[in-house]
């Protein structure tokens, strides 16, 4: 680490930065010693349960992580699902995080 002084040279209006002598530099670079934990992530809900409506447009009521678990959260919010829905979908994700499709699955009887 350096400490330096201010010296303002006449007739510029920049000052010039001079190092103090009395200081030294450290020869060893800064390490910084210890574990970095990042906990696990859950990832992105592979299924999802749509509702199809009367005019033909779809809308996501929930996801979850298995299609039991969003059919879960379907009935436990039955105010998400809108009014003039004709049927409610489980769909599920397949390919990458950047790339895919929704894949519908057949019905639970």
């Amino acid at each position: 680490m350096v400490a330096s002084t201010i010296r303002l040279v006449s007739g510029s209006a920049r000052p010039s930065f001079c190092p103090d002598q009395s200081f030294a530099l450290d020869d060893a670079p800064a390490r910084v010693v210890g574990r970095f934990h990042f906990p696990p992530m859950r990832g992105i809900a592979p299924y999802r349960v749509v509702a199809e409506l009367e005019d033909g447009r779809r809308r996501v009521v929930c996801v979850g992580m298995t299609p039991r678990e969003a059919r879960a959260h379907a009935r436990a919010n039955r105010d998400a699902i809108p009014f003039a829905t004709m049927a409610l979908v489980v769909e599920k994700w397949e390919g990458t995080q950047k790339v895919g499709k929704w894949v519908v699955l057949p019905p639970v009887a």
